[in-house]
């Protein structure tokens, strides 16, 4: 399994924000993925009712807003971004 960030689709004053948010919404896609059998109807679900009402994409954009700050304080004790 992998994830695969485009990080020149991000765009803007705020692009590593963006990365960084994405990033934590796609390891939250891939920790659903490993623990929720029902994630096999991702597909699905889009289908019903489209990508942004999607409960997996609501979740992971949840998990990311809420975890964002605390992660780019570490980031940036550790030195990785500025």
């Amino acid at each position: 399994k992998k994830i695969l960030i485009y990080v020149n689709a991000h765009k803007g004053e705020e692009k590593i924000k963006k990365i960084i948010h994405t990033t934590l919404h796609e390891c939250f896609h891939y920790r659903d993925h490993l623990k929720e059998t029902d994630f096999k109807n991702y597909d699905y679900y889009t289908k019903q009712v489209g990508y942004s009402f999607n409960k997996y994409e609501i979740s992971a954009n949840k998990f990311a807003n809420k975890n964002l700050k605390e992660c780019i304080k570490h980031l940036k004790q550790k030195g990785i971004v500025s």
